[in-house]
């Protein structure tokens, strides 16, 4: 019986650091994602669908191993687990297959920066610059490092690809 107990006790355990790591995983990738995004010309309901809607499918499939190993009777909360996990998991998968993999073929687009500005300064931030365009019939927020001062230019180059998905990714950004 004892012997029975600790086997349990270390497969709960087991299970219990699986779940936190996709937890984790999930919302690490989230982040990349977002990177991703900022550089893909693609409507930011899409992603946000798939991220929900992977979390919310899987919701069915967890909810007995939720409820086992971390007590979570409520719906919502598995949710929140599965939509955190497995939508933040699915959603870079689908980001990135289309940014890593684009196609050869480039195009170049002059487009006017119609407002400049600097995003939020962090604890160790800068606060980045951004210049707002429009291209290929989106408004787009280009982000810059530190160094750049967007404010006295007008114009930008970008260079654009197709990725895998067939949403276009801004592979360079010059100032004019």
């Amino acid at each position: 019986m004892a012997n029975n107990s600790h086997k349990f006790e270390r497969r709960k355990k087991s299970i219990s650091f699986i779940l936190s790591f996709l937890f984790l995983l999930g919302m690490v990738l989230i982040i990349f994602e977002i990177n991703i995004y900022r550089d893909t010309l693609i409507e930011w309901t899409i992603p946000t669908a798939i991220w929900i809607f992977s979390g919310v499918l899987l919701t069915p499939f967890t909810s007995t191993l939720l409820n086992e190993y971390y007590d979570t009777k409520g719906i919502i909360l598995q949710l929140i687990f599965n939509i955190a996990a497995f939508g933040g998991i699915v959603c870079y998968i689908f980001m990135a297959l289309n940014f890593y993999f684009p196609f050869d073929r480039e195009d170049v687009y002059h487009v006017e920066i119609t407002n400049t500005g600097r995003l939020a300064k962090g604890r160790r931030g800068c606060g980045n610059p951004y210049a707002d365009v429009k291209v290929k019939g989106h408004d787009k927020q280009l982000v810059f490092s530190c160094g750049f001062d967007v404010e006295k230019y007008s114009n930008v180059i970008l260079i654009i690809k197709p990725g895998l998905l067939g949403f276009d990714i801004i592979m360079s950004k010059k100032l004019l």
